[in-house]
């Protein structure tokens, strides 16, 4: 969870962020790219040395968490004669500080749309699209870091009929 933007920050809230449960706490464990903070672009307020304070920390997070590309598309045109359907696949990677494993789930969209593995980091999602239609889904990632994300895949085949 980030921590807030502005107002009086304590030790423990900086400690309940990056680093719950050590002792002794010390601020000079939690430089930016250390052992506790991730070198990520929501904590470039945090240095990497050098004189550290608790204001520093306004608005930071250890935890983060994308989805690429997204939204995931797959287009085939063809010209005519072409297949009644084709089979079009899209792959993404899910990323993100402390993120180490998750699952995927599908929350709305094409019944026939599937993933090879709901575990994976870097996911292929698949379909068999007929000709002139498009499958769309949403998918939701739940990483081990407790964050979520959602991936709209778009599944196209078109004709020139």
């Amino acid at each position: 969870m980030t921590l807030q933007a502005s107002g009086i920050i304590w030790a423990s809230q900086i400690g309940g962020e990056f680093s719950p449960g050590v002792t002794p706490w010390y601020i000079s464990n939690h430089y930016r790219g250390g052992p506790y903070v991730p070198n990520i672009s929501q904590n470039n307020s945090i240095p990497t040395s050098g004189l550290i304070y608790f204001s520093n920390f306004y608005g930071t997070t250890k935890a983060s968490l994308s989805i690429s590309p997204s939204p995931a598309n797959a287009y085939n045109f063809q010209a005519e004669p072409a297949p009644s359907s084709k089979v079009l696949s899209v792959g993404v990677t899910a990323s993100g500080a402390g993120v180490t494993s998750g699952s995927w789930a599908k929350i709305s969209g094409a019944a026939g749309t599937t993933i090879n593995s709901s575990t994976s980091l870097t996911p292929t999602f698949s379909a068999t699209v007929n000709k002139n239609n498009e499958q769309v889904s949403v998918w939701r990632f739940t990483a081990n870091n407790g964050l979520t994300a959602d991936v709209t895949v778009s599944l196209k085949y078109e004709t020139d009929a």
